[in-house]
């Protein structure tokens, strides 16, 4: 019988030569540690020898990363001791196939929510394959963006619309003794003098619009006269 066909829920035990190899490098990390060594958690070297991402010219790179997160953590603490044994006894799946409900931890990790317990994303290759840009994400990142701009458009249309009202408020305001007292002569005048070219201009341009019943008839005679 194998170490595979042992365990609870359909799930493996650890195999002797498996459960070995996690006893030295435990007795390893506890030796430089006494020695006063900053040491990786057993699931921080794990991490590290099976993830495929990280390329032998980017070795140094991330062990000096790592090497800052230790020292920024200082002594390893009871909760750390206790996640280190939690992953040792844990079953970890080797392929995606092995693992029972892998569209549930995909959602999970694509959400934001915590992963801890998710041991088997480094090596399967599924922490890689959920960190690169998909199409699919491109476009609704791009649907997201033409979505903001349309609302984008209309608040400036409801915007201008309102322009003229609120310029007749402003010099309402404008010629209350408050602002007299804040804004100086020359700035009020120029703002007056603005204020009404942009009034004048618009009541020229409503002047020369073309009423909707105007148009309605003319596109109804053109129809009557293309009819004979």
């Amino acid at each position: 019988m194998t170490g595979t066909e042992i365990g609870k829920a359909g799930l493996g035990c650890l195999r002797l030569k498996d459960a070995a190899s996690i006893f030295w490098t435990s007795y390893v990390k506890d030796f430089f540690k006494k020695h006063g060594v900053a040491v990786m958690t057993i699931r921080e070297l794990f991490d590290f020898v099976v993830d495929p991402t990280i390329a032998d010219d980017s070795v140094d790179s991330y062990l000096e990363e790592v090497q800052q997160k230790i020292l920024a953590r200082g002594d390893m603490s009871a909760e750390d001791e206790i996640a280190d044994s939690v992953f040792v006894q844990s079953y970890i799946p080797k392929t995606l196939e092995q693992v029972k409900n892998a569209e549930e931890d995909v959602i999970r990790i694509t959400s934001g929510k915590d992963t801890g317990d998710m041991y088997y994303k480094t090596i399967t290759g599924l922490k890689e394959t959920l960190s690169k840009p998909s199409p699919a994400r491109k476009e609704l990142q791009l649907d997201a963006n033409a979505a903001e701009e349309s609302s984008v458009d209309l608040a400036d249309n409801s915007n201008y619309s309102e322009t003229e009202s609120e310029s007749e408020t402003d010099e309402e305001k404008d010629s209350s003794p408050e602002t007299d007292t804040k804004v100086p002569i020359d700035k009020k005048t120029a703002r007056k003098e603005n204020k009404k070219k942009v009034k004048e201009e618009k009541r020229e341009a409503r002047k020369n619009k073309v009423p909707k019943a105007v148009k309605k008839r003319k596109k109804k005679l053109a129809k009557a006269h293309k009819t004979r």
